[in-house]
């Protein structure tokens, strides 16, 4: 098997092994091997219509449709009742865990809705995130996770949530989405004085309308290694 051939294969099994997961939504980080969206190079910017409109982050587009929320690693919120968030410390359940990553606080502003698209020709079979509302504000504060396919159509929307907690720092909630079909083109969060951050996903893969091309392109390299061996042969 050359090199191509063996490429191929392995983008076929890996989005094979992606889809393994039940549709809908979860609210406990799965225990499968997952990617972190890494934004240590972003800093601390502001992301929306106050601030710089979009940007690049590993394989995800990230733009926010409202005045802005504050992206990037460093930073913290005082959330009222709920306690406090710190990036780059520990969850409270996992103390001996990765540290908080990925920070996006969209506290300052009820009008944020910041959307993570996948690069063209990519889709994922998972996306997730971890987060904390205000409780201080009134009525609370809340978060939603949207996924859309690659043509930007809704595949699901979760209700608002508004989960509460015992107030101390980083006691946060998850919520995630798994397609069993790696349909998953980009994601939105939106609602309002929330803060959220570790966003996970599973590894892009070539999105299901090219697994047949895919197929056809290992059918024909595999033709071709074996013309090219009964050739050698003669």
């Amino acid at each position: 098997m050359n090199i191509r051939i063996r490429i191929l294969a392995a983008l076929l099994a890996g989005g094979l092994a992606s889809a393994a997961h039940a549709e809908g939504f979860v609210f406990s980080q799965p225990g499968t091997p997952l990617l972190q969206l890494d934004l240590g190079g972003v800093g601390a910017v502001t992301l929306g219509s106050s601030g710089v409109t979009s940007l690049g982050a590993g394989p995800f587009s990230i733009a926010n449709a409202g005045a802005g929320v504050v992206i990037g690693e460093t930073g913290a919120a005082t959330l009222g009742g709920n306690g406090t968030w710190q990036a780059i410390s520990p969850w409270a359940d996992t103390p001996a865990g990765a540290a908080a990553g990925a920070f996006v606080s969209g506290l300052s502003f009820d009008d944020n809705a910041v959307t993570f698209s996948l690069n063209p020709g990519k889709s994922s079979a998972f996306v997730g995130l971890r987060f904390m509302v205000d409780t201080s504000a009134s009525p609370f504060g809340d978060l939603r996770l949207s996924v859309f396919d690659t043509t930007g159509a809704l595949i699901a929307a979760s209700s608002l949530l508004s989960p509460t907690s015992g107030g101390g720092s980083n006691e946060s909630a998850f919520i995630g989405y798994a397609s069993d079909s790696s349909a998953i083109g980009s994601f939105s969060v939106t609602g309002a004085y929330h803060v959220y951050g570790d966003i996970t996903y599973a590894q892009p893969v070539p999105e299901p309308a090219e697994w047949a091309f895919m197929m056809a392109g290992l059918s024909a390299a595999a033709a071709f290694a074996r013309r090219r061996r009964a050739a050698k042969a003669a």
